[in-house]
């Protein structure tokens, strides 16, 4: 049982940290209605709950564990598309200009998910 609490606590700080993000960038730019900002907080909160209660319930996959991935992901792509929509709003609109800026970022998100993956073996002493 303490190993699913330590992977239940583990998956939370895997998405909690960049949903957040999402959500201040969302936030800040004050393009999204709050209230669409609040409800995808909300959907993500509930979805975590649901994952918790489906990792301490029982050893594999539960209904509870299901639906909170399930909610994680969905919240975590909409916040990625509110989060790109406000950008391009901010920005003034999706010229050519824009569309550069959005894959030079791409491009170097993409590197760097690369490089972070890549295991560096250390040297025994």
């Amino acid at each position: 049982r303490n190993l699913r609490a330590t992977r239940a606590h583990g998956n939370y700080i895997e998405n909690a940290p960049i949903f957040s993000l999402l959500l201040l960038v969302v936030d800040a730019m004050n393009v999204i209605p709050k209230t669409l900002v609040n409800g995808l907080g909300g959907l993500f909160f509930f979805g975590r709950i649901f994952h918790m209660m489906g990792m301490w319930a029982y050893e594999g996959s539960t209904v509870g564990r299901m639906v909170g991935a399930l909610a994680t992901l969905v919240s975590l792509g909409i916040g990625s598309g509110m989060t790109i929509y406000s950008a391009v709003q901010v920005l003034g609109g999706w010229s050519s200009s824009v569309q550069v800026k959005f894959g030079v970022i791409a491009l170097i998100v993409l590197l760097g998910n690369c490089f972070a993956g890549i295991n560096v073996e250390k040297k025994k002493e």
